[in-house]
């Protein structure tokens, strides 16, 4: 439950105060900007526009709307890619699938991007010059108030997104 009302977080003040977490913050978000200088871009999921099915609320893959795209600093990591098979019983029609990418994201690169991540948004990864692979949101990371995302348990610092792979006939860009 989130209210308009703030409430300072004084918690923890002996390791960690507001000014000590700015700084902590700026110094991680400079190292993943300027360092690091990885990539993704988010193709968000124009929940207005995109007409869904009453039911279920399903929407046939090609008549899903998208905001303009938004490329944000981060820091992902792909799992290492499996081999699957359409017919699992004599392991025929094979094919390798790339693994799941975890996004870790400062709060503070949404915030001052005015951009939020949701379930079923879309990310793009590039790989190489010429390719880019998409994932599907699966996990928000929007409970980051735990002590791994947080600095020192004082205030959540970052969001790891969890997503899959999508077929590039679901989406391409």
């Amino acid at each position: 439950m989130q209210t308009n009302k703030k409430i300072p977080v004084n918690r923890n003040n002996l390791f960690s105060s507001n000014k000590t977490f700015a700084f902590f913050e700026n110094m991680g978000k400079e190292y993943i900007e300027q360092v690091l200088n990885m990539t993704i871009v988010l193709y968000r999921v124009n929940r207005i526009y995109t007409n869904t099915d009453a039911l279920y609320g399903e929407t046939k893959p090609g008549e899903i709307k998208y905001e303009t795209p938004i490329e944000l600093y981060c820091r992902y990591n792909i799992d290492e890619a499996q081999n699957k098979a359409y017919i699992t019983s004599n392991n025929s029609a094979r094919y390798k699938q790339v693994g799941n990418i975890k996004v870790h994201i400062y709060d503070k690169t949404l915030e001052e991007m005015e951009c939020d991540i949701k379930y079923g948004d879309i990310l793009g990864v590039p790989v190489k010059e010429d390719t880019m692979i998409y994932f599907e949101v699966l996990d928000d990371g929007k409970r980051n108030f735990d002590n791994k995302r947080t600095m020192w348990g004082h205030k959540p610092l970052w969001r790891t997104i969890i997503a899959c792979e999508l077929d590039p006939i679901v989406f391409n860009g």
